[in-house]
Parts: C-alpha cells; sequence; structure tokens
C-alpha cells in the first residue's frame, strides 16, 4: 500500500460541493454494494469520537460519513465498491478522524463569524445532482448506491461544505502579505517556476555497434534519418521515423541522456551503448532551463503564500478549541490480503486552494514516478 499511502498522508472534508456532483455522477456506473454493518449495531454501543464544547460527533455518524467518501473515491476513480477496496481504505480512518474534527471546528467558527448557508449555491449543486439522475431512476437509488441515507443527509454535507469554504475564505482574506514576503517566498521555491533543460530528438536503435556504424555512415552519406530508423531501428519508435519527442535529462537512461543533452542540434552522434541496445541519436531541438520571472507568477505566488498562512492559522485555530478526538473508539481494521490498486487516489473533496490542514501534522513522504528508458 506504499504508492496509496504516499497520496492520503492526510484525507480531504468529506464530501465538498464539486466532489458531491462528481461522486453521485459516477455513482451509477459502480458495482452497487451493501454497507458493512456498523461495528456499533455488533456491541450495541455508539461511543462518542469528537468533542467539540457541547457538540459531539458519535462512531456511527462519523463512520457514515466515511462510507460517502470512500464511496465517492471509488465512484470519481471509476472502481467498484468491494468489501476488498473498504477495507483496504479502512486503516486511513484515525486521520479522517482528525479532518473531520478540524472540519468541525471551522463550522464552529463559522456559526461565531454570524456566516450563513449560500442557498443559490446549495440549489444549484442539488439542480446538478438531480440532473444526473438516469432516466427511470430515482434520486433516491442514486443517494443510496452513494451510500447517503437520504437527500437530507445530501443538503448538510453541501451546507456545511458552503459554510467551510466561506470560512476558508475569510481566514485567506485576512492574511496581510507585503512584497518583501512575496520576493522570499519566490526565491525559496524558485525550482516551482523554473521549466528544466529539455531537448527533442529521435534515435536509431540497434542491436550491435557494428550495425550502428554502418547506419551512421549511411547517414553521412545524405540517407534520410526517419527513414532509416522506419527501416531498421529495433525500438518501438521506428514507426514514428525514431522520434522521442521531447524530455527531460532524467527522463532517459544516464548514457543517452549525457549523449543527447551534449550534441549540437541537427548532427548525428553515436554510437551510444545502453542496456537496450546500441543507439544513433539526432537532437531537433535544445531547451535551456527557464525560469518565469518574479512579476509574471507573483499572483501565483501570493495564492500559495496566502493558503500557508491561512493552514497555519486553522491549526492554531484547531489546537485552541478545545476540540477532542478519540481515535481508541475505532474499529480495528481488518488486515488487507492483498495490496491497494495502484491507481487509487485519496477522496478528495476541495480544491488543494482551498483545504484546511488536518488538526495533527501530516508525515512527509515522497511519491516518485518511474523515469522513462531510452529503448524506445
Amino acid at each position: 500500500m506504499t504508492q496509496i499511502s504516499a497520496r492520503l498522508r492526510r484525507l480531504l472534508l468529506p464530501l465538498l460541493a464539486l466532489a458531491v456532483v462528481a461522486g453521485l455522477a459516477s455513482a451509477q456506473n459502480t458495482t452497487k454494494t451493501t454497507s458493512p454493518s456498523s461495528s456499533t449495531a455488533a456491541s450495541g454501543k455508539d461511543p462518542v469520537v469528537i468533542k467539540l464544547g457541547d457538540q459531539t460527533e458519535t462512531l456511527s455518524d462519523f463512520e457514515a460519513r466515511f462510507e460517502i467518501a470512500i464511496r465517492s473515491l471509488a465512484a470519481q476513480q471509476g472502481m467498484p465498491m468491494t468489501s476488498q477496496l473498504r477495507q483496504q481504505l479502512a486503516v486511513y480512518q484515525p486521520q479522517y478522524l482528525q479532518q473531520r474534527a478540524t472540519e468541525m471546528v471551522l463550522l464552529a467558527q463559522a456559526k461565531k463569524d454570524g456566516l450563513t448557508v449560500d442557498q443559490k449555491h446549495v440549489d444549484s449543486v442539488l439542480s446538478r445532482v438531480q440532473s444526473n439522475v438516469p432516466k427511470g431512476k430515482k434520486l433516491q437509488d442514486l443517494l443510496t448506491q452513494a451510500g447517503f441515507k437520504d437527500k437530507a443527509q445530501l443538503v448538510t454535507l453541501i451546507d456545511e461544505s458552503d459554510l467551510i469554504n466561506q470560512e476558508m475564505a475569510k481566514i485567506k482574506a485576512a492574511v496581510k502579505l507585503t512584497d518583501n514576503q512575496l520576493k522570499a517566498y519566490y526565491q525559496a521555491h524558485k525550482s516551482d517556476y523554473t521549466t528544466p533543460e529539455q531537448v527533442c530528438a529521435s534515435h536509431i536503435l540497434l542491436k550491435t555497434e557494428a550495425e550502428a556504424k554502418a547506419v551512421m555512415k549511411d547517414l553521412a552519406n545524405g540517407a534520410d534519418f526517419a527513414t532509416e530508423a522506419k527501416a531498421k531501428s529495433t525500438g518501438p519508435s521506428a514507426s514514428k521515423g525514431g522520434s522521442l519527442g521531447c524530455f527531460g535529462k532524467n527522463q532517459m537512461v544516464k548514457p543517452f541522456a549525457d549523449a543527447a543533452f551534449s550534441a549540437k542540434v541537427g548532427k548525428v552522434v553515436g554510437p551510444v551503448k545502453t542496456q537496450y541496445g546500441y543507439h544513433v541519436i539526432l537532437v531537433t531541438k535544445h531547451t535551456p532551463a527557464t525560469t518565469k520571472p518574479f512579476d509574471q507568477v507573483k499572483s501565483d505566488v501570493e495564492s500559495k503564500l496566502r493558503q500557508e498562512h491561512a493552514n497555519q492559522q486553522v491549526q492554531a485555530l484547531v489546537k485552541t478549541s478545545g476540540v477532542q478526538t478519540f481515535p481508541n473508539f475505532l474499529p480495528k481494521p481488518p488486515q488487507p490480503t492483498t495490496s491497494t490498486p495502484s491507481g487509487t487516489t485519496p477522496p478528495t473533496s476541495t480544491p488543494s486552494s482551498s483545504t484546511p490542514p488536518t488538526s495533527t501534522p501530516s508525515s512527509s513522504g515522497s511519491s516518485g514516478g518511474s523515469s522513462s528508458g531510452s529503448g524506445n
């Protein structure tokens, strides 16, 4: 479950406006399954798992929200909500519990700030949900399949999402930033605004060095590179005249990348030996790394820095709110029998620019992708 663990360092708010629509729209295409029996039903107890002042959320309420979230995830990924997938995602209930606590704190703050639900927005979302009901079906059919008890529960989540978004917007709007702060952030994150060096190239892949040298001789005598590639290259790119498109240094194996990035545009180089064979390379374009100037990305820098400051304020709000969570009351998830499907992504619910942080720090981690080879 390594890949999904990296992506699920924090679970976002349950089902905010756009995710509600997307999840319900996709739910009609997923396999209908019955929700698992709540652990509370088996024990006859329904302990409180979150407490904020005189507000509480019980385990059964929390499990109902988590079920909606993971069904939305499955629907948006085009995956059936199977018992196996539910079992694999159950391990993230503790993180989700912290996120739900943050949500309750923001809702309480929205009430304190006198914010009210934008009914026009709620009606708009409901209208879009209704438009996704297939012919011959009822809204309740779609809601049931998506894990909702009824329309009232859907409205509750939409109302909450609207209030939380309003509160986050209020917090971000109150953040005061100076040009010096923006420039300092830009300097510290310059790589975010830098396009790496790239080359566009074609190659002819051959089994032996002698074959590669023979092709280079033909090219020196005027043979067309694309024609030679189509006729002689053993790589998959042969049908495209050997074209590999444009790529960065880290996308190719080192010997190939070193040769391609040091070659002059328009001049054939090789043979270059890699684990795939012997390459004859033609670079058609070489673009140096470029960094966008501060003035060009100032608005993006401001948005990101404002979000960071807002997240810090939300963390402080959660810390001083007195909210309590009781993860010991969560059911112990069963051991998964197989690994989580690699294509699974977390059940997001709001764009990252408006997502408040969890009430506990998330662990850091990297989710690197595999580099391409040059055996194309």
